[in-house]
């Protein structure tokens, strides 16, 4: 009874050790996208493109932890945030400073830094078609300032207030750049408590303004975590997650030409009336998918409710607009509609635990499909318009890098992850070979010039080399470390080279 019980306990636990952790952990393959994912691991400093069975077909390697946002661009560029190694100012939740962008074979073609005393850049950013980048900055407002503008010394419970700030920021590559275009909510602020103050007004007759007294009473005012970009109305959309809100402003004006999701913030509506909850992620729905121009919402749903399980959600919207493409504004005291979302993920119905205090948020693709990120969990769901899970992931990159398929990462999150066609603008014509799974490494093989194929198995790299002389390859691991020197000897013929567990050939090296 004995050996029979140890025996029991050994198979139970090698059950366990084995389950799928990590990985794509459900796949309906007739109804899952047939598409490809970024993701950029908050605790990792590698980017990595897979495809909907968990294989990795491109990777792109920093010298920094995400920033958080990352992003491909047409012709198979990335765009990441990056945080600097070093400790800096203004180091508040969500904190950036570095912008990079890679080509397609990895290498680092431009990199802008702004993070010091004043200012820094922080959670997102996209392009626009001009070139230039859209990111998100704070700037830091004495408190002095802020009661000269009409805030209440009373109300200062910090010696400076973070104001958010968008800036355009023309590329001179392949370092820097010149910030062409700014917007503040400072300048766009409201308050009634202070006469005589600059920004002095009523506040449900001041709905494009932002009132000074709403948002969190610390530095950290607004807490802006997303930037969007719609090309043919000329707006941006801004996430404010201490508004629980979404701003719309026309990037010509300058002003907020539309706000949904708590209209209390301008003076409209009551508490029922609030739509979501410390947000992530408002972007349209792109042109090619089911619900263009459609605004997609991660509502990540703190303080919806005082009793768990509490429950985030997605919210998909239709700006309300008049025949001439105008946003409709509300006459007092009705607040902006919708009244409710033209779609919302539910996941009370489908899944237990869909919470995210944090990051997160939602890409509708073009087969009608959601992809939602779970951000605080690395987990990632493909839904259907009735709420049914097609496709699940788990990231598997943590604070020690990947873990083995079994293993659980500490720490796995992600700030989003947008999803790309192979037929897009961002992909087309580029080599998709499948690298190997992030949790079973070795993941990539870069090329030299005269490498005329490679394959990755079992730990192994084969090398076919067209060059008649000897090649060396720095090989790295997955989280950066250099592995030493892999040398190819002399001749065509397919060279079979053992690499250490989870590493890849990166670059050619001197001999």
């Amino acid at each position: 009874m004995y050996f029979i019980a140890v025996l029991l306990v050994v198979i139970q636990c090698t059950c366990v050790a084995s389950a799928q952790t990590v990985g794509v952990i459900q796949r309906d393959p007739a109804r899952v996208s047939n598409g490809y994912r970024l993701l950029a691991p908050v605790a990792g400093s590698i980017t990595y493109l897979i495809d909907n069975e968990g294989y990795a077909v491109r990777t792109w390697t920093s010298a920094y932890r995400p920033g958080q946002a990352a992003m491909l661009l047409p012709g198979g560029r990335l765009l990441r945030t990056g945080n600097p190694n070093t400790p800096r100012p203004l180091d508040v939740g969500g904190a950036g400073g570095i912008l990079e962008e890679y080509d397609w074979d990895g290498n680092l073609t431009w990199t802008f830094e702004l993070a010091n005393d004043t200012m820094r850049l922080h959670h997102d950013v996209t392009m626009l078609p001009n070139g230039n980048v859209l990111a998100l900055l704070w700037q830091r407002i004495p408190s002095a300032r802020m009661v000269a503008l009409g805030r209440e010394a009373a109300s200062m419970s910090a010696p400076f207030v973070l104001d958010e700030v968008i800036v355009e920021i023309r590329p001179t590559r392949p370092v820097g750049g010149e910030i062409v275009w700014r917007w503040s909510a400072l300048e766009n602020a409201v308050q009634d408590r202070v006469p005589g103050a600059p920004t002095y007004g009523v506040i449900e007759e001041n709905w494009d303004k932002i009132d000074m007294y709403r948002g969190l009473q610390n530095q950290d005012w607004l807490h802006a975590n997303g930037v969007d970009y719609h090309p043919e109305r000329d707006e941006i959309a801004l996430s404010v997650r201490n508004l629980s809100e979404i701003l719309i402003i026309s990037r010509s004006t300058g002003r907020i030409v539309y706000r949904w999701g708590n209209p209390q913030n301008y003076g409209r509506g009551i508490p029922n009336d609030q739509r979501i909850w410390y947000q992530h992620n408002a972007q349209w729905v792109r042109p090619g998918r089911p619900g263009v121009g459609n605004i997609t919402i991660f509502s990540n749903n703190v303080g919806r409710g005082s009793m768990p399980p509490f429950t985030s959600s997605v919210e998909e919207i239709t700006p309300p607009l008049d025949a001439e493409g105008k946003y409709v504004v509300p006459a007092m005291p009705f607040a902006f509609d919708p009244p409710e979302p033209t779609w919302r993920y539910d996941p009370r119905q489908s899944v237990q635990q869909f919470f995210a205090p944090n990051v997160s948020g939602a890409d509708r693709l073009p087969n009608g499909n959601t992809l939602i990120c779970l951000g605080n969990q690395g987990t990632l769901y493909e839904v259907t318009t009735d709420s049914t899970i097609v496709w699940m992931y788990r990231n598997p990159h943590g604070n020690n890098g990947p873990v083995r398929q079994g293993e659980m990462p500490m720490n796995n999150m992600l700030f989003n992850v947008p999803w790309y066609d192979a037929n897009g603008e961002e992909l087309a014509g580029r080599t998709l070979d499948r690298m190997g799974r992030i949790e079973e490494g070795p993941l990539s093989v870069r090329e030299g010039s005269t490498i005329t194929s490679w394959l990755v198995a079992d730990g192994y790299v084969t090398i076919t080399d067209a060059s008649d002389r000897p090649r060396h390859f720095n090989a790295y691991d997955v989280v950066g470390r250099h592995l030493g020197t892999v040398i190819v000897p002399q001749g065509a013929g397919p060279q079979r080279v053992a690499l250490p567990r989870w590493s890849f050939v990166v670059s050619e090296a001197a001999p």
